[in-house]
């Protein structure tokens, strides 16, 4: 097999030989490409007197002192060391009996690795490039993004960015290559929001020390959250769930009656059920699945998620809402 790759170097450089000496290139670069072939077999056999020769031979190659000698030499080489490995195969004890399947191992010893190695390095190429995120540079043009290599840009994206004044957090998840968004409470139509009687904005510190404002109900009769998303920014073919994060925090009251969660679609269609907060733990943030979302490019328009109830009369208080998360439906929360 060696000698046959050199054989196709030495015809090929044989139509070459009369070129003067500054128009190799045609030479070099052919010799270039498969001399990396042989580059990566010589891993597996740094030892031998091949490998030393053949390293050389290329940076003779890459001090432009290449020629057709020096492939002729890189041929003997190769035969020489064949040869050696034919005869230390055949000073062999007679008391072992080769096989026939022993000697096709042997011959598939000489391309196996040269496979394995351009496989594995061809599946470590494809997993490192990725396509870029959904329309992801109209989400962020307005944010505040290091762009300088593409290190960096992705580092960001996974870890998170803030959008819209700190209303929105965009991220990509690592597993999907998905588009996920939170919607913080600020972005949400909240009816009597800017009323102090009735709600309250504190801070909390996001995991990334980040603060950002949370609705916190005192008291209200007429509960109403909306939040809205345009459906292009979500990466198409993925499965989405809305999620609302909120906390109970005592003294609650007035949640007898269940509350609704709703879910509209670009098309019109609606998602909705009612969630028995009674039933929830307190003093800690927990989900509510509002509906899911199969992404489209067909599917255009806004989504809008809500939180209500208004019909039962009772007064309400202890509610925190912090926002609408929305990822694919098998990925873990950033």
């Amino acid at each position: 097999m060696y000698k046959s790759f050199l054989l196709l170097y030495v015809s090929e450089m044989s139509h070459f030989r009369y070129l003067p000496k500054n128009n190799l290139m045609p030479i070099k670069r052919y010799f270039f490409i498969h001399h990396s072939l042989y580059k990566i077999l010589s891993i597996n056999n740094s030892g031998n007197k091949f490998s030393f020769n053949l390293r050389l031979k290329a940076e003779a190659f890459n001090k432009s002192e290449f020629s057709l000698g020096t492939a002729l030499s890189v041929f003997y080489t190769m035969g020489a060391s064949e040869s050696s490995q034919h005869d230390q195969a055949n000073s062999q004890p007679s008391n072992e009996k080769p096989s026939t399947l022993t000697s096709q191992n042997s011959e598939e010893d000489h391309t196996m690795p040269t496979q394995k190695a351009v496989s594995r390095k061809t599946s470590d190429l494809r997993s490192e490039v990725k396509p870029p995120p959904h329309n992801y540079e109209a989400i962020v043009k307005d944010a505040a993004i290091d762009k300088s290599s593409t290190e960096k840009l992705y580092e960001q994206l996974y870890t998170g960015v803030l959008l819209n004044q700190k209303k929105q957090k965009y991220w990509v998840d690592k597993k999907s290559h998905a588009n996920c968004f939170m919607l913080y409470a600020r972005s949400f139509s909240i009816t009597w929001s800017e009323d102090k009687r009735f709600w309250h904005w504190p801070y909390l510190s996001e995991s990334d020390g980040v603060f950002i404002d949370v609705a916190e109900l005192l008291n209200v009769c007429w509960l109403e959250v909306h939040g809205k998303l345009e459906a292009s920014m979500l990466s198409p073919g993925v499965l989405y769930e809305f999620v609302f994060e909120v906390m109970l925090r005592d003294p609650a009251y007035g949640w007898e009656v269940p509350v609704n969660l709703r879910l509209i679609l670009p098309d019109g269609s609606k998602q909705e059920h009612k969630e028995n907060l009674m039933e929830k733990p307190r003093g800690r943030w927990i989900e509510i699945v509002i509906g899911e979302f199969m992404a489209s490019q067909e599917k255009s328009g806004k989504i809008e998620c809500s939180l209500y109830e208004y019909q039962g009369g009772k007064w309400k208080k202890g509610l925190l809402v912090k926002g609408v998360a929305i990822r694919p439906k098998t990925s873990i929360k950033v």
